[in-house]
């Protein structure tokens, strides 16, 4: 089964699956009342120097917010605001560490 397909049975396993994909699809913006699930805006990859940022509005909706002129074509990006490699692979399931085979490594 694929990471984003839920499993077939009903247990833990897919209680697991469910709060995995809400925690690694939603954003607290600094609140602590709660998380947002952002369907669209989770496309938007992962740079310690975005060309983009989500905020919050006055009226309580999710804005894409340019920080740069973005062509076509470009990839939009944000920062996801975690710092620590081991906390990016377990959250989001990647690692800004690579080898020069492109291979994720991860480090105690």
């Amino acid at each position: 089964a694929s990471t984003t397909s839920p499993p077939k049975t009903t247990n833990n396993k897919t209680l697991y699956w469910a709060i995995s994909m809400v925690k690694s699809r939603s954003h607290a913006f600094g609140s602590k009342r709660g998380y947002w699930l952002t369907p669209v805006f989770d496309l938007s990859n992962h740079s310690p120097n975005p060309n983009a940022a989500m905020e919050g509005d006055d009226h309580g909706r999710l804005v894409l917010k340019a920080l740069e002129n973005i062509h076509e074509g470009e990839q939009i990006t944000i920062d996801y605001q975690v710092d620590d490699d081991p906390l990016l692979v377990a959250i989001y399931g990647f690692s800004l560490i690579h080898d020069c085979d492109g291979l994720a490594l991860l480090k105690s």
